[in-house]
């Protein structure tokens, strides 16, 4: 079986869990975009029930965004498990003791001779640099939507 074929399936299980749970997608608002690049002029001149609603479309935007990192952590845990096994079983082909080889230099000597462990490893560390992505990009978003809460309560006690 093909590391491809593997990564297939472990995106099946993910699927299955967010049906099973009722976990639904994100509508993607074009308007997030536009509220991310306010200028400070734009901002002077929303309105109090505008800075909620904005809150509320980038809050629920950094909980999409969040939670399709959570779907690459448990990815890279299933691909990391996978990658493990093929590792251990395959080892005593590339080295003579294995016991005091390195774990990284296991997998480097495994994915050199085995096509599967290597394209497992390069989804590995794909899908990594993407979570990290994620969870920078949601953390941001959500700064962001805590600013405009933040500029809302501003607004209001000025209007009082």
């Amino acid at each position: 079986m093909s590391g491809q074929k593997k990564l297939e399936e472990v995106n099946e299980y993910v699927d299955g869990l967010d049906k099973e749970i009722g976990l639904y997608g994100f509508v993607y608002q074009s308007d997030v975009v536009k509220y991310l690049s306010l200028t400070e002029m734009e901002l002077c001149s929303i309105s109090v029930e505008k800075c909620s609603e904005i809150a509320l479309i980038l809050t629920s935007y950094s909980l999409f965004l969040k939670k399709q990192e959570n779907r690459y952590t448990i990815i890279l845990s299933k691909l990391k498990s996978i990658l493990d096994k093929i590792v251990f079983s395959e080892i005593h082909n590339y080295c003579d003791d294995p016991k005091f080889v390195k774990y990284e230099e296991k997998i480097y000597k495994v994915c050199a001779g085995n096509d599967v462990a290597r394209e497992l490893k390069e989804s590995l560390d794909d899908i990594l640099s993407k979570k990290q992505y994620l969870e920078f990009m949601s953390t941001s978003v959500n700064n962001v939507s805590n600013m405009f809460i933040e500029l809302k309560r501003s607004k209001y006690v000025k209007q009082a």
